[in-house]
């Protein structure tokens, strides 16, 4: 998405980072995390340019170190938006921006915490290595240009970045630094450096969109006039249509391919099931024909068919068991029903017999035979109590 970015400054343009100055011998004074370097003899210009800071600097560095603080850990939020996204692929681009902004954090905190008074006839004689901070010295009309390249990745050069307030030879700090008016500190098309804005009507058009140069652009204010700054963001409408056309494609391609995937997955778990569902009703059968040695294949899935089968396995397994316990029951009941039953008729068959034969020797007058048969069945009925006892 093109998007320029402008941040004007109205009353105070204080720049500093954690860099090294040209001149030797610097003393410093420090409060509330700023700290002003500057040389012998311009105690009071430094005391001043730390209160300027204080005061305009303070909130909108706390924003800055949030910011920092948020983006800690970039690869963690990479993986996150693209897990979000559902695109492995965007995870090292999402980080690389991400860790561009946090540099570009990291570079304003330096630039505004760190202050470095210079001379200006040093910084147009010698001229500066102020980092990130550019500063170009105009001999023509004696004009210091002053600009923040808060886009640089070159972190060695925001180490030695650093804030530097001219002063002019009589100890007066020049306009450059203080109340430069409307001029641009910072643009992210790094094309308007220490040019003087000229559209600051603008500000009136906050939340509108209005044409610029042919084309339709959308305003943003961020209003800091309290702070001696204004954010201006302007963003072309072509380029948020096509964007929200091209996400609005991403989002129904995306729905597209889940609604697939989900009657995909669907259809397939509805065909395992049916089979599994099956492969149980044919076990039922076997097992209703009498036939209980059938048992449901287990294959080692552990899903819930899976402890069906494994349950029904063990039903026929103690069906089967009982019905043999039974079977050996009832077989020793019958058995022994019979051996009584023999031991029964065996006994009354031998006396009924015995004494036909009594009766048919007692009409013949045989009285031996008689005693002879009585003491016999006598003998037999002890025999079959004692047998009868143990």
């Amino acid at each position: 998405m093109t998007r320029i970015s402008i941040f004007i400054a109205i009353a105070v343009l204080v720049c500093s980072g954690a860099g090294i100055c040209a001149q030797n011998d610097l003393k410093q004074i420090s409060d509330s995390g700023f700290t002003v370097s500057y040389p012998a003899g311009m105690d009071a210009q430094a005391g001043r340019i730390l209160a300027i800071a204080k005061t305009s600097f303070t909130s909108p560095l706390d924003v800055q170190r949030q910011i920092v603080l948020l983006l800690s850990n970039t690869d963690s939020l990479g993986g996150d938006i693209a897990m979000w996204l559902g695109q492995d692929g965007v995870k090292h681009t999402a980080k690389t921006r991400l860790d561009t902004y946090k540099m570009r954090a990291e570079t304003l905190i330096r630039c505004f915490t760190n202050i470095h008074l210079v001379k200006a006839g040093d910084a147009a004689a010698g001229g500066l290595d102020a980092g990130v901070v550019r500063v170009v010295y105009d001999r023509d009309t004696n004009d210091f240009k002053m600009g923040i390249d808060s886009e640089s990745t070159d972190k060695e050069a925001v180490k030695r970045s650093y804030l530097p307030v001219l002063v002019n030879a009589d100890g007066t700090v020049r306009e450059e630094s203080i109340a430069v008016g409307g001029e641009v500190v910072f643009d992210s098309t790094k094309k308007s450096y220490g040019k003087k804005f000229d559209q600051m009507g603008l500000v009136a058009d906050n939340g509108k969109t209005i044409t610029l140069n042919g084309l339709k652009e959308i305003i943003q204010v961020i209003d800091h006039s309290n702070r001696s700054y204004y954010g201006i963001n302007i963003v072309s409408e072509a380029t948020i249509s096509s964007r929200i056309a091209r996400d609005r494609l991403l989002v129904f391609a995306t729905g597209t391919g889940i609604s697939l995937l989900s009657a995909l997955l669907y259809l397939i778990a509805g065909v395992v099931a049916t089979h599994r569902v099956a492969e149980l009703e044919r076990a039922m059968e076997h097992v209703g024909s009498n036939n209980l040695a059938y048992r449901v294949p287990v294959r080692g899935r552990g899903d819930e068919f899976e402890h069906i089968a494994i349950r029904f396995n063990q039903m026929c397994d103690e069906l089967q068991e009982n019905i043999n316990k039974l079977y050996v029951n009832e077989i020793k009941q019958k058995n022994a029903e019979l051996n009584a039953l023999q031991s029964g008729i065996t006994p009354h068959f031998l006396y009924n017999t015995l004494e036909a034969i009594r009766g048919k020797a007692h009409e013949d007058g045989n009285d031996t035979v008689v005693e002879f048969l009585v003491m016999m069945a006598s003998l037999l009925r002890n025999l079959v109590r004692s047998h009868h006892r143990t």
